[in-house]
């Protein structure tokens, strides 16, 4: 495929996604994720890091995911003081 096949594949597609979305908005939702919402998902996952290190006896490396997590966790409470 050449490079103006993609590009005219790219706007075909790209067409069709806004024809959906203003012809049938209540059927094509885009959800955002907040900022404090992604910084608890990277919390849940650097926790899940962190036992497994802790099991593993790698204390250095659990240290310093426990320090990234306290971080997180600091700025979650500044967003939920404004």
């Amino acid at each position: 495929m050449t490079d103006e096949e993609l590009d005219e594949l790219a706007d075909r597609i790209a067409e069709r996604l806004v024809d959906i979305m203003f012809t049938k908005p209540n059927e094509f939702k885009v959800e955002f994720e907040t900022e404090k919402e992604i910084l608890e998902k990277e919390i849940v996952r650097l926790s899940k890091l962190l036992i497994k290190y802790e099991r593993m006896e790698a204390y250095e490396k659990a240290a310093i995911i426990k320090r990234k997590i306290e971080y997180l966790e600091n700025k979650i409470k500044r967003i939920n003081e404004k």
